[in-house]
């Protein structure tokens, strides 16, 4: 298993890697959310601040940012999700202060696969507890090529691995202390005590560290450590308890320390609109124009048919062959009526996780077609990956059936192999596609970079992953905020360029009833290449 695990973090590395300059060279991503997790995990790092001073925002009414970020008391922050970068900062600024600043895009960009390499052996640890060692070995094997597994280990600025390693830590220190009573331990001896504290005591770190990086899994998160303390009452004593919640706490003060640093206060949120003197908008208030409650349960509405599509799309669509084995895993499971406790607590999950991010429709691919690389995949990752061991179960039922099926077995698994690689490496957003798109951002950069001002405010409303930070950003120009920055940037003599895809009649139209009013307008194409374009606003 460890050298399956040295073996894919090698292959995970393939996005990266091979072309990662040294610093100070900046890195481009391939998302907005990406690029901003790079951008702060930099910050955090080399230049120890928690957010980029931003000069335009007292003018421009705080339009001045890239998307996936917020102006908070006049500096750029991040929108959602600032527990990843403060992780994955201070490991980074720990390993650039003993091996040299040079070396931290390389220390950026190990971190998730090597999360992701490490993951399967938790993994095996936890499934072998609460199954048996043949369906925990070949779950854990399988994960390795579990085609959104693989493709977000290579997506290194993404936290959705993140998050399920530390769920997989915390359950591999939660059982292996609830279902091992070690031999001294009904005695009490020190060492028995002080194993079962740190298992504990671990357990609930990493339960309360998934909840940092992602917030917005505290609902099924919450529920299901409720679950495992109660289900633990027979074996654990109050000292069990009170280390498990020692690690809680620990994370719950990081928490709202984090919410401090980004955002001034430790219920503010980037999600909330900040308040008209430009401070921290309160998670009270309602995150994106939506009540609290509902946007910590149904953020997006109950929509069943969108559930039934997304369902069809990812994970029959995307993923029909592992999908259908894992199906028939669990069909079995239920005949034999074996670790029905695992199975209830899958589909409860599962269910949530469908209508929490099913309900709601989007395509984050311009021909709007289901990719492996749109975000439903990452906020599905956890059935993917727990679903597993019903597709070993059925895989292990199957080879313990005559010869002939024992072939069979095995052409199923290479199948999964075959069928992993070409999900991974599709031509709609698979990996091969990112690094292809990834270096004609560089190129398109360079060109940008030559047309236009240092100083120079970009109006764009894809582009600002490969511009910023070396362009300022205002993210669109539909909103009316957006509109009079833009107006307000040009009459003081701030260069300003709009680059994007070539203007439709009524994008036209509108452009010109709002700048001819202020006497400006859109100059004529400075450069063009496929559907893009750079005009000057003047």
């Amino acid at each position: 298993m460890a050298v399956l695990g040295a073996v894919f973090f090698v292959v995970y590395l393939y996005l990266y890697l091979p072309s990662a300059p040294k610093c100070p060279n900046y890195l481009i991503l391939n998302q907005p959310d990406e690029s901003i997790n790079y951008f702060f995990i930099r910050e955090l790092a080399l230049n120890n601040r928690f957010g980029l001073p931003e000069p335009l925002a007292g003018i421009t009414a705080s339009q001045v940012h890239p998307r996936s970020t917020t102006v908070v008391n006049g500096a750029i922050v991040p929108i959602g999700f600032p527990g990843v970068i403060v992780f994955f900062g201070l490991l980074t600024k720990l390993l650039v202060k003993i091996f040299g600043i040079d070396n931290f895009n390389l220390f950026a960009i190990v971190m998730t696969p090597l999360l992701a390499a490490v993951t399967p052996l938790f993994f095996y640890g936890f499934l072998r507890r609460v199954w048996d060692e043949k369906v925990a070995w070949l779950s854990s094997v399988l994960l390795f090529f579990l085609p959104p597994w693989w493709y977000y280990a290579s997506r290194p600025f993404q936290h959705n691995t993140l998050l399920m390693f530390l769920i997989v830590v915390g359950l591999y220190f939660y059982t292996r202390c609830h279902s091992e009573r070690l031999p001294d331990r009904q005695a009490g001896s020190e060492e028995s005590l002080f194993q079962t504290s740190l298992m504990t005591f671990l357990s609930g770190l990493c339960f309360g560290l998934a909840i940092y990086v992602r917030p917005s899994e505290i609902v099924w998160l919450a529920a299901l450590g409720i679950y495992g303390l109660v289900m633990a009452r027979k074996v654990w004593s109050w000292r069990e308890y009170f280390f498990c919640g020692v690690g809680l706490v620990l994370t719950a003060i990081l928490f709202f320390t984090t919410q401090i640093a980004f955002y001034g206060f430790a219920f503010a949120s980037g999600y909330v609109r900040p308040t008209i003197d430009g401070a921290g908008g309160i998670i009270t208030a309602g995150p994106q124009g939506i009540g609290l409650i509902k946007a910590m349960f149904l953020p997006f509405g109950l929509h069943f048919g969108a559930i039934a599509r997304n369902f069809y799309a990812y994970f029959f669509k995307l993923f029909g062959a592992w999908s259908l084995l894992a199906l028939a895993g669990a069909f079995l499971l239920i005949k034999f009526k074996k670790n029905l406790s695992y199975f209830l607590t899958y589909i409860f999950g599962s269910i949530y996780l469908l209508i929490f991010y099913g309900s709601w429709q989007f395509f984050d691919n311009l021909l709007r077609e289901p990719s492996i690389g749109t975000s439903y995949v990452r906020y599905f990752l956890l059935i993917y990956v727990f679903g597993l061991p019903f597709l070993s179960f059925f895989l292990l039922w199957l080879w313990q059936k005559k010869y002939i099926f024992k072939i069979v077995t095995v052409i199923l698994f290479m199948a999964l192999a075959i069928n992993s690689l070409g999900a991974v490496f599709a031509p709609l957003e698979g990996l091969s596609a990112v690094k292809a798109t990834v270096a004609r951002y560089g190129e398109w950069q360079e060109k940008i970079y030559s047309l236009t001002e240092n100083n120079a405010v970009i109006v764009t409303r894809y582009a600002d992953k490969y511009l910023f930070p070396g362009r300022k950003i205002i993210p669109g120009w539909e909103m009316t905020e957006q509109k009079n920055a833009i107006i307000l940037l040009a009459q003081k003599g701030t260069p300003i360029y709009l680059y994007d895809l070539k203007l439709t009649e009524k994008e036209e139209a509108t452009w010109r009833g709002f700048l001819s009013n202020e006497n400006l307008k859109l100059s004529s194409p400075l450069a063009q290449w496929e559907d893009l374009e750079l005009r000057k606003i003047k």
